[in-house]
Formats: structure tokens, sequence, C-alpha cells
């Protein structure tokens, strides 16, 4: 269960770090867990937004994450990559 939330928390951040190096939608990101504007990322703030993933993620809201809902995620962003779009994951579920 321990392992489960950190992959969850861990989500926003490694967002935000995959697309600062090649995508201009870093701001974005950052604003979205930025809830509060004051140009950081609490804990608190990056809980708030794990959850706002996860729930993006659960594609049939059970409450848990199956292997498919995550390869969805992964098929839409590669399919919006190959159509040139930014590596940022955009149109997440």
């Amino acid at each position: 269960m321990r392992r489960n939330r950190f992959l969850v928390v861990s989500i926003p951040l490694m967002l935000c770090a995959a697309t600062a190096v090649a995508s201009p939608d870093v701001e974005r990101i950052f604003a979205e867990h930025d809830s509060n504007g004051d140009g950081v990322i609490t804990q608190a703030e990056s809980r708030a937004g794990a959850v706002r993933d996860f729930r993006r993620l659960d594609t049939n809201g059970d409450g848990v994450l199956v292997a498919a809902e995550v390869a969805l995620l992964w098929r839409r962003g590669r399919a919006h990559r190959a159509q040139g779009g930014s590596p940022a994951v955009e149109d997440r579920p």
C-alpha cells in the first residue's frame, strides 16, 4: 500500500520533470499543481494534484487503476506526439 501511495503522489512531479526539458507546456502543467499561484508546489498541492491525476486515469471510477487504464494514457500521449504535439500529456482521460 505504501508503494502505491508513493507512485500516485509522484505522478504530478514526474509529469513536470518529464516535460520541463522539451515542452513549452511546463508552465501550464506547473500552474495546474500550484493551486494558490505562489510559484511553488507544496506537499499538499502535490497530493491534491496526485488525486486529480488518479481520477483522470481511473476511467471507470472504481477507485483503482488497472494496466489498461494506464496504457490508455500512454497510447493517447503517443498518438498526440505522433501528430506533432508536445511531449506533455495534454489529452489525459
